[in-house]
């Protein structure tokens, strides 16, 4: 029989350990209001070595917890929103500086005239205190919040301050070495810079190639992300940086081709915050040596002192931030919070200046236990202001009336062009509607109609599994109808759809574009819904630019706000930028529009009489997505030649993924 001997050193029994902390956690906590973050650290320092001494830091806590941790800088990079980033970019840059020098100075001041210490060693306690690590960061992704202003500048402000913080310490290392810190110094600002180019130039558009020739297998995609995080974060290791500073730049390097709304982005916040996360915040927990307390009064005094100075060099940023840039108390409050918490980067700075003698055991004991309570105190801070942030942004979006309710149809004709659809209906989907997506099958009313419901049963399941892996709910939806459009038009009407997405291959033939343009001409006739016609032929995910081509007067029309919507929504998934072709009188309305409801999208206009001028121009590369704003007969935006337009596209952009869109006319 089998001995269970304390700590565990079986890996079975380990994992299971943690899985069943993981599981029960947050489950005794959701009655409570604290977070649980705050418990999977507590719960750490419970099972660590310096309490019950379930399990101690083997090689499968370091594993798991150190993937954790490069997980939560990943995400940060992955989920960064650009448009948001360009549009507070000043206020990112000035809040990166305060993060850092706030702090900094005041570890240094705290050094030299408390403690006495030398400049090396007042330096390093400097930059201790002005690192800090996204601990809270999932706990703002779980809310929705990771593309909020200030979630934004907190990121970008992290980074810049780790990035100053890795050079000082790179610095400083040099000079505690045998070798020339000045040549040492060099090298590391080389070696860096070829790497950041490498990441930013390179890496995506290889990335891009894999991820089009991957495009109908998702696991492949999936694992292709997690090979680019782990290479990344290795290479920046060995030109001298920390790994999370590489798994930022692999987020950030992957941005554009993993939507958050996409399937891809779901398996990687499923796995990252179920499994190696938590491993990280338990890890965190097992790290506190509680009897330290208890060993004399220097180490607590020191802890109260550093934690004190700490956080007061993380809210002086904060404040200012919000006195320069006018930013809400909630804004601010989870500013401060999500940059307060030190982790990782501190204690490594930490364990470098104990094997140094720059600092002696009893402050490396504080600097323990200030991870513990800057950790909690994040993660509360953080928790709780997230959710009136999350009220506040959410009261925003509805005074500027851009949430509108999307229950989008997707009927489903041939399954081969069914994931692309899917894809496109889930980037479409507004995240904080709580509507579902109705895949439709109509199935003709004719004797083998009952062999073609058993056929359908099985690509419906394919379309609900592939779409149901992102959360969002899905209501499959079957008609039997000897008239397909009508069995769509209908489905209309019953389930009080905004948008229809339809699929269309383009194939040449006449009798195709006949029979398309009967049923499209239908659906026209029939319904007052927004209707899509797509032609997808790579993954939209690959996307970089977005040609919009208008019809005079297009900004007259009723059902303009609705298009726009879901435009700015794919937009902002896609990370994209715009070209907007139109008559001058149209691009002149439009401007002021445009550019107030996509502030932070980079938007370009070009005037064109009309679409042969437009036809003539260069196409583009196959990463262009083209939508066509038409209009129904009889409106005011109406144009016989862009109307005639859907079935010349798939010719005019073969390689390329284009969207013609039909406002609603009534809204």
């Amino acid at each position: 029989m089998h001995k269970i001997i304390f700590p565990l050193t079986d890996p079975i029994l380990v994992f299971m350990l943690v899985l069943f902390i993981v599981l029960l956690i947050p489950l005794l906590l959701r009655k409570t209001g604290i977070p649980t973050i705050i418990g999977l650290i507590i719960s750490g320092i419970f099972i660590g070595p310096f309490a019950f001494n379930l399990v101690n830091q083997n090689d499968i806590i370091e594993l798991f917890s150190k993937v954790g941790l490069l997980y939560i800088m990943f995400l940060a990079g992955l989920e960064l929103d650009f448009s948001e980033f360009k549009k507070n970019k000043y206020q990112a840059s000035t809040f990166g500086l305060f993060n850092f020098f706030f702090p900094f100075i005041a570890g240094y001041a705290l050094g030299v005239y408390f403690f006495y210490f030398d400049i090396l060693s007042s330096t390093l306690l400097g930059i201790m205190l002005a690192s800090n690590t996204l601990i809270a960061f999932p706990s703002i992704s779980k809310l929705g919040l990771q593309k909020a202003p200030s979630v934004t500048t907190a990121i970008s402000g992290t980074v810049i301050a780790d990035t100053i913080v890795l050079i000082v310490l790179a610095f400083l290392t040099s000079i505690l070495s045998a070798d020339s810190g000045q040549l040492n110094i060099l090298y590391f600002l080389g070696y860096f810079s070829l790497f950041t180019l490498f990441v930013f130039l390179v890496l995506p558009k290889l990335s891009s190639w894999f991820i089009r020739r991957l495009a109908n297998d998702g696991d492949l995609q999936f694992l292709f992300t997690l090979a680019v995080l782990f290479a990344v974060s290795f290479a920046s290791e060995m030109v001298g940086a920390e790994p999370i500073i590489g798994a930022f730049f692999a987020g950030l390097a992957m941005n554009k081709l993993v939507p958050s709304s996409s399937t891809l982005m779901n398996r990687i916040d499923f796995v990252g915050n179920t499994l190696f996360i938590p491993f990280f915040l338990i890890s965190v927990g097992m790290l506190v040596n509680l009897e330290i307390l208890f060993q004399g009064y220097l180490p607590l005094v020191y802890a109260v002192i550093l934690t004190f100075v700490a956080v007061a060099g993380k809210w002086f940023a904060a404040i200012l931030t919000q006195l320069l840039f006018k930013q809400s108390k909630h804004e601010t409050q989870v500013l401060f919070g999500l940059t307060t918490a030190r982790a990782a980067a501190t204690l490594a700075i930490a364990m470098i200046g104990l094997k140094n003698g720059l600092i002696d055991q009893d402050l490396f004991n504080a600097i323990i236990v200030l991870i513990l309570l800057t950790s909690l105190f994040s993660s509360y801070l953080t928790e709780r202001y997230g959710k009136k942030l999350l009220i506040e942004e959410d009261l925003k979006i509805r005074t500027a009336d851009l949430i509108n309710t999307n229950r989008i149809l997707i009927p489903i004709g041939n399954p081969e062009n069914a994931k692309n659809l899917m894809d496109l209906a889930l980037l479409l989907h507004n995240p904080k509607d709580k509507e579902p997506l109705f895949p439709l099958a109509v199935i003709p009313d004719d004797k083998d109609a009952r062999d073609r419901l058993a056929q359908n049963k099985s690509a419906m399941e394919k379309v609900v599994k592939q779409a149901g892996a992102t959360g969002v709910l899905i209501q499959a939806v079957t008609r039997v109808d000897l008239n397909v459009p009508s069995a769509i038009s209908r489905a209309v009407k019953e389930l009080e759809i905004s948008d229809v997405l339809i699929g269309w291959s383009g194939r040449a033939s006449k009798e195709i574009s006949k029979i398309f343009g009967n049923m499209l001409e239908t659906i026209l006739d029939s319904t007052c819904s927004n209707i899509i016609v797509s032609h997808l032929v790579k993954p939209i995910n690959i996307t970089q630019k977005m040609h919009i081509v208008l019809p005079e007067n297009a900004e007259k029309e009723p059902g303009f706000a609705h298009w726009l919507s879901l435009i700015m929504s794919l937009c902002r998934q896609l990370s994209c930028n715009i070209l907007v072709y139109s008559s001058e009188n149209t691009l002149n309305e439009t401007k002021a529009i445009l550019s107030k409801r996509m502030k932070g999208i980079s938007i370009q206009y070009k005037t064109i009489l009309g679409w042969p001028q437009f036809e003539d121009g260069s196409i583009g590369n196959d990463t262009n997505l083209y939508v066509i704003i038409n209009s129904r007969n009889h409106t005011i935006s109406f144009d016989p030649k862009f109307y005639k337009l859907t079935y010349k596209l798939p010719k005019i952009f073969e390689n390329n993924n284009v969207l013609n869109i039909y406002p609603p006319h009534k809204v």
